[in-house]
């Protein structure tokens, strides 16, 4: 069994009077609005982009010191295409554009059956 220390003892802390300051209660704040619960999904998307911030963290300066390094660094130019290059592709572009031309000119008879029907499948349940 402990004993309390006597205000005399040389152990014993000094206590403050009964209408001291130090002696009243401690006010609370002002309570706040509760706040709603987070969801499950809001959770999961915070902690994912804490996660990967901290990823990143260690790859700052690297980042930045490639980043330094290709700003320096200039790639020249593509060079221009020989003319062979850009007869064939201006053909070429002649040709893609003569396929859709067809394609959109071409109508379909009133009534006439459709190529396809979209129909969602139902997701197969796990065992």
């Amino acid at each position: 069994m402990r004993t309390r220390p006597s205000p005399s003892s040389p152990g014993a802390a000094a206590q403050p009077a009964e209408g001291s300051p130090e002696r009243r209660p401690k006010e609370r704040p002002a309570a706040r609005a509760p706040r709603p619960p987070v969801s499950r999904r809001r959770f999961m998307a915070l902690l994912a982009s804490a996660s990967a911030a901290s990823l990143a963290a260690p790859a700052r300066p690297l980042i930045a010191a490639a980043g330094a390094a290709t700003a320096t660094r200039r790639l020249p130019p593509a060079p221009a295409p020989t003319p062979r290059v850009a007869a064939e592709i201006e053909k070429q572009k002649k040709y893609v554009a003569d396929t859709l031309k067809v394609l959109r000119d071409f109508s379909l008879p009133p009534g006439s059956p459709m190529a396809f029907e979209f129909q969602p499948m139902r997701a197969k349940r796990g065992k």
